[in-house]
């Protein structure tokens, strides 16, 4: 099953929120910036997840795409939990 988790990167909490309960399939990412709270979408793609729409995230994390996918595989599953 797949898990909601929390990362802190660059000085900023990244909340991410699955939208597949089965498998690691779509997030919604949230961050705030500047007092307001930013959503953004990940959805894999070949063997990672990418940023779907880059214009709805924040461009300061934009580069972080890779870094936030790796989170995702690493935090994301719980597979001690029943399928």
């Amino acid at each position: 099953m797949t898990n909601n988790f929390k990362i802190h990167l660059v000085d900023a909490e990244f909340e991410f929120f699955t939208m597949q309960v089965r498998k690691l399939l779509n997030f919604q990412v949230y961050v705030n910036v500047s007092g307001s709270r930013e959503r953004f979408h990940m959805q894999l793609s070949g063997d990672r997840f990418l940023i779907t729409d880059p214009h709805q995230c924040p461009e300061q994390y934009r580069h972080l795409e890779v870094v936030l996918s790796d989170a995702i595989f690493k935090q994301g599953q719980n597979d001690s939990l029943p399928a």
